[in-house]
């Protein structure tokens, strides 16, 4: 990025500013100041100035990318004080430099030239008193309510007979949901002549619209944003009411030679058609207890990207998803709906932002075949590229509990001083309810009481619940949950998040479980340096003590190994890096454990975290503690979200837990439900594996989304899970597998 320069020139622009791959800027009037004189080499003035006037130094010209503010920046200056006469292009540079920082906040692109298209795709239009040229000027409010910009790769299609040769390049779309409404296009390229410029797009249906026939403009460089800076050839209008997702193609005939032109970047955003309006009347089916599109503390911005996976391999799958966001009106929600063939993938990102076209957070009502895989993950962009975030489970009828339920309960894995825990609840039955959080310690003693009050479907979060019920964090609290009063059922979840990283760890409040698995634990190291390990935190909420039965299934390292582990009446217990302060196991070691309450108690609360330390910060994923998850001979396990590409790789997890060598094919699927792999694997009794990168594993190409089933052909049983990992910033999201059962769900003591 570079100031375009003062020196008045209207068609050129200052070096570097001039370069193609630079993002050029000039500068605008931000308010009226009356006439205004410059100096330096443009000499020149302003009669009138206002906002979004162009002052007369500001070099312009068809490669100026956009403009900014400008004029009169208060700054502070060396040695302390304030500058209040800092003007200029280079005054505009930094501001456009913020704006796109900012817009990176919200979604940080990996491909920079996206960012700074973005940025002109969601500009104002400001057109030259001097020039007539119009280009826009940055609007950092526009581009955190717009849906996201899209763009892809491009090929050379040589010509061929009367067909002109041709660049074309092609995105596809799926967080878009419904018509489209509106779209504009970004496009700079450079060629010798723009005059022979032709552009068509194409839509997912077929539909084609001329950009550019033959423009007559001078120069070599085209910079403009169709259907914002200038007009389209054929109207843009053409493409409502057609598909949003799916390919998008933009075909540049270029004369006979298409090499003698550079395309230096593209980029399409579309507004859709609004969601639908719905009044909830009935308990939703499935629940996402918490999506978002929403700043958070210390620099932080989340938002939630929603994948669905349809494992029948014969008939497609209607899901309908219905969002309420907290603390608006609660008999109102934004619903989309869809289809989904079968054995297909549909990825969502920022699903409040692109399908529900809104801010905020709140959940997600789930309509959908009892098979189909809904997965969701939470995430905070990072300053270095990359995210940190946390996935979010759904949960079914049997997560929620009234007023003649026993309690649930939340076991946060967090360390005070550097993190905080957030608690969340939402009433899912249509009716209210009063809530009551009690924050125990160590020894079970209540230290502090939270009361929510529900009406029928609304959400609310606490935020730092230690500081709302002004106690003092410690590392053994655990939190009770209980309804009070009303009829109303409700599902409650913690995120205890890393200060430092702004890494989350969701949980969502579970009954006592008596016998259970943490499928993955580790003290091992891992990429850039990395160390993992994971801390283990135990509760016995009940008057008598209990011993519980600690099994180690190793993936990698010594093992099996087994103890008994001894909780008093109300115990709480947190073990920092388990598999040591437990087991006893060296460094390199990884595997899963197995949970079982002996005698005759209720059971226990179980939590965990898995991380790793950078400096002050921590980063890692929270390993949910399954129950009855396991899939016997005949059935089949689906797993999503699963990629391999620059930013992410993603690791497939297996555990036997029958104590009978079993064997699993898995099947590795792209988005549409093409096979890209198929392998299988022989587990022998109790034993844990772990494919690192299932990809490669598998021998497939790397793919931006694919989903898997895993059939448990005969033996045992099996719990399968994925782990996928951020390469830029090393952090993890667990994502369980889902049970495909052809029988009803048998408890596991019961097998």
């Amino acid at each position: 990025m570079a100031a375009s320069g003062n020196s008045g020139q209207a068609t050129s622009l200052s070096w570097p500013a001039c370069h193609a791959d630079i993002l050029s800027v000039g500068m605008v009037y931000s308010a009226g100041q009356g006439p205004t004189s410059w100096d330096g080499a443009a000499g020149c003035s302003d009669l009138v100035t206002g906002p979004d006037v162009i002052p007369c130094i500001s070099n312009g010209g068809p490669a100026l990318s956009i403009l900014a503010p400008g004029v009169r920046w208060v700054t502070p200056t060396a040695g302390g004080g304030r500058r209040t006469t800092f003007s200029g292009t280079s005054a505009a540079a930094p501001a456009a430099a913020a704006s796109i920082l900012l817009s990176r906040q919200v979604a940080a692109h990996f491909d920079p030239s996206l960012s700074a298209d973005f940025l002109r795709l969601t500009g104002v239009p400001v057109t030259s008193s001097r020039t007539g040229a119009t280009t826009p000027r940055v609007d950092v409010g526009a581009a955190y309510v717009s849906a996201s910009p899209f763009t892809g790769p491009c090929e050379h299609d040589p010509a061929s007979g009367a067909a002109r040769g041709a660049l074309v390049c092609r995105t596809t779309i799926t967080a878009l949901v419904g018509k489209v409404s509106s779209l504009a296009v970004a496009l700079s390229l450079e060629r010798p002549r723009l005059d022979g410029l032709t552009a068509l797009l194409t839509g997912p249906d077929g539909t084609t619209v001329r950009l550019l026939d033959g423009p007559a403009l001078e120069g070599t460089v085209f910079r403009e944003v169709v259907g914002r800076t200038v007009e389209s050839d054929e109207p843009l209008s053409l493409f409502a009411g057609r598909p949003a997702a799916g390919t998008w193609t933009l075909r540049i005939e270029d004369g006979p030679d298409p090499a003698a032109g550079r395309l230096t970047s593209w980029a399409l955003v579309i507004e859709p058609e609004a969601p639908l309006v719905t009044t909830p009347s009935e308990p939703p089916a499935r629940l996402l207890p918490t999506i978002t599109r929403n700043a958070g503390l210390f620099g932080s911005f989340f938002t939630t990207d929603i994948v669905l996976f349809n494992p029948d391999d014969r008939a497609a799958a209607n899901v309908s998803l219905s969002f309420l966001p907290s603390g608006r009106s609660h008999d109102v929600a934004a619903t989309v709906r869809l289809s989904l063939p079968p054995l297909s993938t549909r990825a969502l990102d920022d699903v409040v932002g692109n399908a529900f076209r809104t801010t905020g957070f709140g959940p997600v009502h789930v309509t959908a075949p009892q098979n189909v895989v809904v997965a969701s993950r939470t995430d905070t962009t990072s300053a270095g590229g990359g995210s940190y975030g946390l996935l979010v489970p759904d949960v079914g009828p049997e997560g929620a509990i009234g007023r003649l339920d026993l309690s649930a309960w939340l076991a946060p894995v967090f360390r005070p001083g550097s993190s905080r825990v957030n608690v969340g609840f939402v009433e899912v039955s249509g009716a209210a309810a009063s809530v009551e959080l009690l924050v125990r310690d160590g020894s079970g003693a209540v230290k502090g009481r939270v009361a929510v009050d529900l009406v029928p479907f609304e959400s609310r979060q606490v935020n730092d619940v230690h500081r709302s019920a002004s106690v003092a964090p410690t590392s053994g609290d655990l939190f009770e949950i209980r309804v009070l009063s009303g009829d109303g059922r409700v599902v409650a979840w913690e995120t205890a998040i890393d200060n430092g990283s702004n890494d989350g760890f969701l949980d969502t409040a579970s009954r006592l479980r008596r016998d259970a698995y943490l499928p993955a634990a580790a003290r091992a190291p891992g990429r850039f340096g990395s160390f993992f390990r994971t801390d283990l935190k135990l509760a016995n909420p009940w008057s008598a003590p209990v011993n519980v039965r600690v099994s180690y299934y190793p993936s990698k390292g010594d093992g099996p190994l087994q103890l008994i582990l001894s909780l008093g009446a109300w115990e709480t217990r947190l073990f920092e890096d388990a598999l040591s302060s437990i087991l006893g196991l060296p460094e390199d070691s990884a595997g899963a454990l197995r949970l079982t309450v002996l005698g005759n108690s209720p059971g226990i609360v179980a939590s965990s975290r898995t991380y790793a330390e950078e400096g002050s910060k921590s980063y890692g994923l929270a390993i949910g503690v399954l129950e009855n998850a396991e899939a016997v001979a005949g059935e089949r396990i689906a797993l999503t979200f699963l990629s391999s590409s620059a930013s992410t790789r993603t690791n497939l997890g297996f555990l036997e837990t029958f104590g009978i060598a079993t064997r699993v094919s898995v099947t590795l699927l792209d988005v549409s439900g093409e096979t890209l792999a198929v392998r299988e694997l022989l587990l022998d009794r109790y034993e844990a594996v772990q494919w690192n990168d299932v990809f490669a594993e598998m021998g497939a190409s790397p793919k931006e989304r694919a989903s898997a089933l895993v059939d448990i052909l005969d033996g045992g049983a099996v719990i399968a899970h994925a782990i996928r990992v951020d390469n830029r910033t090393n952090d993890a999201s667990f994502l369980p597998g889902r049970v495909l059962r052809t029988l009803p769900r048998v408890p596991l003591d019961a097998r």
